[in-house]
Protein backbone atom coordinates (compact mmCIF):
# COMPACT_ATOMS: atom_id res chain seq x y z
CA UNK A 1 0.00 0.00 0.00
CA UNK A 2 1.39 3.55 -1.11
CA UNK A 3 1.75 6.00 1.71
CA UNK A 4 -1.00 7.56 3.07
CA UNK A 5 -1.34 11.28 1.75
CA UNK A 6 -2.80 14.14 4.13
CA UNK A 7 -4.73 15.54 1.28
CA UNK A 8 -5.72 13.97 -2.18
CA UNK A 9 -7.24 16.32 -4.96
CA UNK A 10 -8.98 14.56 -7.87
CA UNK A 11 -10.83 14.70 -10.99
CA UNK A 12 -9.30 18.29 -11.85
CA UNK A 13 -7.47 19.15 -15.13
CA UNK A 14 -3.52 19.10 -13.10
CA UNK A 15 -1.46 21.53 -15.01
CA UNK A 16 1.58 20.26 -14.20
CA UNK A 17 4.08 21.93 -16.60
CA UNK A 18 6.53 19.23 -16.74
CA UNK A 19 8.70 18.38 -19.83
CA UNK A 20 5.79 16.93 -21.68
CA UNK A 21 3.00 19.55 -20.65
CA UNK A 22 0.71 16.94 -19.17
CA UNK A 23 -2.49 17.49 -18.07
CA UNK A 24 -3.20 15.07 -14.99
CA UNK A 25 -6.80 14.55 -13.11
CA UNK A 26 -5.65 13.91 -9.54
CA UNK A 27 -2.65 15.00 -7.09
CA UNK A 28 -1.57 13.50 -3.59
CA UNK A 29 0.29 15.68 -0.89
CA UNK A 30 1.77 14.78 2.30
CA UNK A 31 3.32 17.42 4.97
CA UNK A 32 3.03 19.99 2.38
CA UNK A 33 4.58 18.46 -0.37
CA UNK A 34 3.54 16.31 -3.67
CA UNK A 35 3.85 12.93 -3.29
CA UNK A 36 1.96 11.84 -6.66
CA UNK A 37 0.42 13.20 -10.05
CA UNK A 38 -1.58 11.32 -12.04
CA UNK A 39 -4.83 9.83 -12.83
CA UNK A 40 -7.77 9.52 -10.53
CA UNK A 41 -7.21 5.60 -10.25
CA UNK A 42 -3.64 6.29 -10.03
CA UNK A 43 -3.86 8.83 -7.02
CA UNK A 44 -6.71 6.68 -5.09
CA UNK A 45 -4.21 4.40 -3.65
CA UNK A 46 -2.95 7.13 -1.24
CA UNK A 47 -5.84 7.86 0.32
CA UNK A 48 -6.11 6.52 3.87
CA UNK A 49 -8.24 7.13 6.87
CA UNK A 50 -7.31 10.42 7.76
CA UNK A 51 -6.96 11.96 4.08
CA UNK A 52 -8.74 15.11 3.00
CA UNK A 53 -10.08 14.27 -0.24
CA UNK A 54 -11.52 17.31 -2.71
CA UNK A 55 -13.11 16.85 -5.55
CA UNK A 56 -12.55 19.52 -8.35
CA UNK A 57 -15.03 18.50 -10.42
CA UNK A 58 -13.63 19.49 -13.86
CA UNK A 59 -11.97 22.82 -12.48
CA UNK A 60 -8.26 23.31 -13.56
CA UNK A 61 -5.28 23.03 -10.73
CA UNK A 62 -1.93 25.07 -11.14
CA UNK A 63 1.64 24.94 -9.92
CA UNK A 64 1.83 28.00 -7.29
CA UNK A 65 2.93 31.31 -8.49
CA UNK A 66 5.54 33.08 -6.63
CA UNK A 67 6.11 35.94 -8.90
CA UNK A 68 4.19 36.21 -11.79
CA UNK A 69 4.88 38.66 -14.56
CA UNK A 70 2.31 39.81 -16.09
CA UNK A 71 0.97 42.63 -18.56
CA UNK A 72 -3.06 42.83 -17.73
CA UNK A 73 -3.42 45.76 -21.09
CA UNK A 74 -2.56 43.16 -23.63
CA UNK A 75 -5.27 40.82 -22.57
CA UNK A 76 -8.12 42.83 -24.57
CA UNK A 77 -5.92 42.93 -27.76
CA UNK A 78 -5.62 38.49 -27.16
CA UNK A 79 -9.17 38.33 -27.13
CA UNK A 80 -8.65 39.06 -31.43
CA UNK A 81 -5.88 36.94 -32.25
CA UNK A 82 -5.03 33.06 -32.55
CA UNK A 83 -4.11 31.48 -29.51
CA UNK A 84 -1.20 29.46 -30.40
CA UNK A 85 -1.00 27.99 -26.74
CA UNK A 86 0.67 24.69 -26.15
CA UNK A 87 -1.18 22.70 -25.45
CA UNK A 88 -3.17 22.55 -27.21
CA UNK A 89 -1.01 23.32 -30.06
CA UNK A 90 1.49 20.66 -30.77
CA UNK A 91 2.80 21.16 -33.68
CA UNK A 92 3.77 23.61 -36.70
CA UNK A 93 0.85 22.12 -38.79
CA UNK A 94 -1.28 23.14 -35.75
CA UNK A 95 -0.27 26.60 -36.16
CA UNK A 96 -0.70 27.13 -39.82
CA UNK A 97 -4.31 25.27 -39.96
CA UNK A 98 -5.21 27.72 -37.28
CA UNK A 99 -3.46 30.48 -39.59
CA UNK A 100 -5.19 29.16 -42.84
CA UNK A 101 -8.54 29.34 -40.82
CA UNK A 102 -8.23 32.82 -39.57
CA UNK A 103 -7.55 34.53 -43.21
CA UNK A 104 -10.56 31.79 -44.75
CA UNK A 105 -12.97 34.05 -41.66
CA UNK A 106 -11.29 37.40 -42.37
CA UNK A 107 -10.74 37.87 -46.02
CA UNK A 108 -7.69 39.12 -48.12
CA UNK A 109 -5.26 42.01 -46.67
CA UNK A 110 -6.50 41.57 -43.32
CA UNK A 111 -4.11 41.41 -40.84
CA UNK A 112 -3.60 38.09 -38.86
CA UNK A 113 -2.13 38.24 -35.61
CA UNK A 114 -0.95 35.21 -33.15
CA UNK A 115 -0.23 34.93 -29.47
CA UNK A 116 1.01 32.47 -27.04
CA UNK A 117 3.34 30.67 -29.17
CA UNK A 118 5.97 28.85 -28.59
CA UNK A 119 8.51 26.81 -30.51
CA UNK A 120 10.08 25.10 -27.82
CA UNK A 121 6.55 23.41 -27.19
CA UNK A 122 6.12 22.13 -30.60
CA UNK A 123 6.99 18.85 -31.66
CA UNK A 124 9.24 20.19 -34.02
CA UNK A 125 10.90 22.21 -31.76
CA UNK A 126 11.88 25.12 -34.25
CA UNK A 127 9.65 28.28 -35.30
CA UNK A 128 7.35 28.74 -38.29
CA UNK A 129 9.17 30.38 -41.35
CA UNK A 130 7.68 33.35 -43.37
CA UNK A 131 7.41 30.68 -46.20
CA UNK A 132 5.45 28.21 -44.26
CA UNK A 133 3.26 30.88 -43.12
CA UNK A 134 2.84 32.76 -46.74
CA UNK A 135 1.56 29.18 -48.06
CA UNK A 136 -1.13 29.13 -44.94
CA UNK A 137 -2.27 32.50 -45.80
CA UNK A 138 -1.07 33.56 -49.16
CA UNK A 139 -3.42 37.22 -48.95
CA UNK A 140 -2.88 38.01 -45.31
CA UNK A 141 0.05 39.88 -43.49
CA UNK A 142 0.59 37.68 -40.60
CA UNK A 143 2.81 38.53 -37.20
CA UNK A 144 2.94 35.99 -34.14
CA UNK A 145 4.12 36.93 -31.07
CA UNK A 146 5.80 34.56 -28.87
CA UNK A 147 4.74 33.80 -25.22
CA UNK A 148 7.52 36.02 -23.72
CA UNK A 149 6.51 39.04 -25.79
CA UNK A 150 9.72 39.54 -26.88
CA UNK A 151 10.07 37.29 -29.72
CA UNK A 152 8.17 37.30 -33.25
CA UNK A 153 7.70 35.37 -36.72
CA UNK A 154 6.44 37.28 -39.57
CA UNK A 155 5.19 36.27 -42.72
CA UNK A 156 6.74 37.85 -46.35
CA UNK A 157 3.39 40.26 -46.66
CA UNK A 158 4.12 41.44 -43.06
CA UNK A 159 8.20 42.30 -43.70
CA UNK A 160 7.17 43.94 -46.65
CA UNK A 161 4.48 46.27 -44.92
CA UNK A 162 7.14 46.84 -42.17
CA UNK A 163 9.88 47.67 -45.11
CA UNK A 164 11.79 44.64 -44.22
CA UNK A 165 14.73 43.25 -46.82
CA UNK A 166 17.42 41.79 -46.44
CA UNK A 167 19.31 45.22 -46.52
CA UNK A 168 17.36 46.09 -43.28
CA UNK A 169 19.87 46.65 -40.31
CA UNK A 170 19.26 44.99 -37.01
CA UNK A 171 17.30 47.20 -34.75
CA UNK A 172 18.59 49.00 -31.43
CA UNK A 173 18.16 46.17 -29.24
CA UNK A 174 16.82 43.41 -31.79
CA UNK A 175 18.16 40.67 -34.31
CA UNK A 176 16.29 39.86 -37.28
CA UNK A 177 17.17 36.25 -38.44
CA UNK A 178 18.70 35.43 -41.28
CA UNK A 179 19.30 32.58 -43.81
CA UNK A 180 22.86 32.52 -45.19
CA UNK A 181 22.19 34.48 -48.26
CA UNK A 182 21.25 36.95 -45.19
CA UNK A 183 17.27 36.45 -46.31
CA UNK A 184 15.04 37.16 -43.60
CA UNK A 185 13.48 34.27 -42.18
CA UNK A 186 10.69 36.00 -40.56
CA UNK A 187 11.94 35.32 -37.05
CA UNK A 188 13.09 38.18 -34.88
CA UNK A 189 13.55 38.91 -31.05
CA UNK A 190 14.36 41.97 -29.26
CA UNK A 191 16.65 41.44 -25.75
CA UNK A 192 14.59 41.38 -22.40
CA UNK A 193 14.57 44.52 -20.70
CA UNK A 194 14.12 46.52 -23.92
Amino acid sequence: MALSADMVLMNGKVITVDAENRIAEAVAVKDGRILAVGSNEEIEGYIGEGTRVIDLKGRPLLPGFIDTHTHPSHAAVRLYQIDLRSPPIRSIKDVLRLVAEKAEELGPGKWIRGTNYNEAKLVERRHVTRWELDEAAPENPVFITKETGHEFVANSMALKLAGITRDTPDPPGGKIDRRADGEPTGYSMRRLGD
